[in-house]
């Protein structure tokens, strides 16, 4: 699912200044674009809700390697 709003996204002529974050209700957090050797602390609250939730880095091209899932039980 989150693939079609990563690619749409890239055409966006605001992608870059939005970090390439979509702009999308399923987007639940996001960090902002770090460079290397770079860290941020996420907090948030984990949603209520049980399942899988994936996370992606949303770069161009890095969400092929770049991805997890948080999985709420």
């Amino acid at each position: 699912v989150y693939e079609a709003e990563l690619f749409g996204s890239m055409n966006d002529p605001n992608a870059q200044a939005r970090g390439f974050v979509p702009d999308t209700p399923s987007v639940l957090f996001a960090s902002p674009l770090l460079n290397a050797r770079e860290s941020v602390v996420l907090a948030f609250d984990a949603p209520t809700e049980p399942g899988d939730y994936p996370f992606v880095c949303s770069f161009p091209g890095h969400w092929m390697t770049m991805r997890g899932v948080l999985r709420v039980e």
